[in-house]
C-alpha cells in the first residue's frame, strides 16, 4: 500500500504486514513529521510510480533513520514507532476513544463502587452520618443533618435529692436516695424512671439502681422489708404512692431507689432520668 505524510505530501511505499488492526504511528523520512496512519480502508491512496519499493520501510531505533537530504536523493524511510519495544524518544500515543466494550466495563464498575458504599453506609451508620457531614460542605444537594433529638432527661428537673442510711433487718444497712422531678418540659409525661449511679473519688464507675418515680417506702418499710420486696415496690410502672402514668407539665413528683449491700469504695451518687414516655396531648 502507499501512504503520505501529512505535513509534507510525500509518499512512500509501504508493507501491508506491518500494518495493525489500529493503525501504526510512522515518521516521515523527508520532513521528520510524525503522524498517524490507519488501515488501508481508513485512507486509501492510489500507487504512485515512483514511490519506493517495500524493502525501503524501516523499522528500528530513531538513531538508524537518516537526516533529511534534498528531495531528489532522499531515501524517505518512515519509522513505524509501534513496532519498537526498546525505542527511545518515543512520541506519545494520542488517547483513544473508549470502545463501547470499555464503556460497558466502566458502568459496571461504577455501579459495583455505589453498591459496596451503599452496603458500607448501611452497616456502619454513625460512618455514614459523619461522611455527609463531611461532604454536605463541599456538596450543596446533599441534605444538611437533621438536629439531634432531645436527650431522654430534656425538659425534666431532677431537685431536693439527697441521701441516708437506714438500718435494715435482713440487708444491713441502706442507701436511700430520694428527691423530686418536675416536668419542665410543657407536655403530659408518664412512667418516669429515675436512676442513680455510685462512684468513688476518682469517679470510677461501681454501680447503678433504678427506680420508678412515685414510689416511696416509709421508714418502717425501709426496716421491715427484705430486698426483695423492696425492689418489687419501686419497680412499679404506675407509681403506688404518687401517681405515675401522667404528669402533667409543670407536675411534681417524688422517687425514691435504695441501695442494698452497695460496692466498697462508693463516694458520690448522681441522679439522672433513664427513661419517660411522652403522652399524646
Amino acid at each position: 500500500m502507499i501512504i503520505q505524510c501529512s505535513q509534507c505530501s510525500a509518499k512512500f511505499r509501504f508493507d501491508d504486514a506491518l500494518m495493525r488492526e489500529e493503525g501504526v504511528w510512522v515518521r516521515c523520512g523527508l520532513c521528520r513529521y510524525e503522524f498517524f496512519q490507519g488501515p488501508p480502508f481508513a485512507s486509501p491512496v492510489a500507487p504512485q510510480a515512483d514511490a519506493p519499493d517495500a524493502e525501503q520501510i524501516h523499522v528500528g531505533r530513531e538513531a538508524d533513520i537518516p537526516d533529511a537530504q534534498p528531495e531528489e536523493d532522499v531515501d524517505r524511510e518512515p519509522l513505524i514507532k509501534d513496532d519498537v519495544e526498546d525505542m527511545e524518544d518515543v512520541v506519545e500515543t494520542p488517547k483513544k476513544r473508549f470502545a463501547p466494550g470499555r464503556l460497558r466495563i466502566l458502568a459496571f464498575a461504577l455501579a459495583l463502587l455505589l453498591v459496596l458504599a451503599g452496603a458500607g453506609f448501611l452497616a456502619f451508620p454513625e460512618f455514614a452520618q459523619q461522611a455527609i457531614s463531611e461532604w454536605s460542605a463541599y456538596l450543596p444537594w446533599i441534605g444538611k443533618e437533621p438536629p439531634p433529638r432531645p436527650s431522654i432527661g430534656d425538659g425534666i428537673r431532677i431537685e431536693a435529692v439527697k441521701q441516708r442510711f437506714v438500718a435494715n433487718m435482713f440487708a444491713g444497712n441502706l442507701r436511700v436516695v430520694e428527691g423530686f422531678a418536675v416536668n419542665e418540659s410543657g407536655q403530659s409525661l408518664g412512667r418516669l424512671q429515675v436512676k442513680a449511679t455510685l462512684v468513688d473519688a476518682q469517679n470510677n464507675w461501681l454501680g447503678e439502681k433504678r427506680a420508678y418515680a412515685g414510689n416511696v417506702l416509709s421508714d418502717a418499710e425501709l426496716t421491715a422489708l427484705n430486698e426483695e420486696e423492696m425492689n418489687r415496690r419501686l419497680a412499679a410502672a404506675e407509681g403506688s404512692t404518687t401517681p405515675n402514668s401522667r404528669i402533667m407539665a409543670g407536675g411534681r413528683i417524688p422517687f425514691m431507689i435504695v441501695w442494698a449491700a452497695e460496692p466498697p469504695g462508693a463516694a458520690k451518687t448522681f441522679v439522672t432520668v433513664a427513661a419517660v414516655e411522652r403522652l399524646p396531648q
